[in-house]
């Protein structure tokens, strides 16, 4: 069921050509995987857009952007992509929904995960999950009925007054989503 989930949110989406930057490292080859613990990914919204060239802030609801993460390694566990969608544009709200789809090559392995939203540099908004099990489904580990796992997604969703929406996406502000992983031990 969470598969279909991550399928569904991955084919509503459209591929984003925005920035994805994580700490700690030289911006690596695309074929490159770079081993980053514990690892920071963080998306530039401002210059985030779709196929297309539209940008997120002008995205009608339903729409979204689809950053591919997955060269970037904590430990075998990887962020494969994070998701920023309006999931709902009301007048007087906005639903923000953003999505971490996390794998490991390992049959499972526990790790600790944060999604923020952030504003100018400052924290609005904050989702953790501790302790999360993620697996992989490749090989004879789909077949483990005990003791396995499987990829996992993780959504922090938050209703945002339209008013702090128009002010943190408007011009001059730099809105921006962190993806933090870190393997327990």
């Amino acid at each position: 069921m969470r598969i279909l989930v991550a399928i569904t949110y991955l084919t509503l989406a459209a591929p984003a050509l925005g920035q994805v930057t994580a700490s700690q490292a030289p911006t690596p080859a695309p074929q490159q995987v770079t081993e980053i613990c514990p690892l920071q990914l963080d998306v530039d919204l401002a210059k985030a857009t779709a196929v297309g060239g539209q940008s997120f802030i002008k995205m009608p609801e339903k729409g979204g952007i689809v950053m591919p993460t997955s060269r970037y390694v904590c430990d075998k566990a990887r962020v494969q992509s994070i998701t920023v969608r309006k999931e709902k544009d009301r007048k007087r709200e906005v639903l923000l929904n953003v999505s971490a789809l996390l794998s490991t090559e390992y049959v499972r392995q526990d790790v600790n995960l944060t999604i923020q939203l952030l504003v100018n540099g400052e924290v609005k908004q904050t989702e953790q999950w501790r302790s999360l099990t993620i697996g992989t489904n490749q090989g004879a580990a789909a077949y483990i009925p005990f003791g396995g796992s499987s990829p996992k997604v993780r959504e922090g969703k938050w209703w945002i007054k339209r008013a702090d929406f128009d002010s943190w996406f408007g011009e001059g502000s730099k809105p921006s989503v962190r993806v933090m992983l870190e393997v327990v031990p």
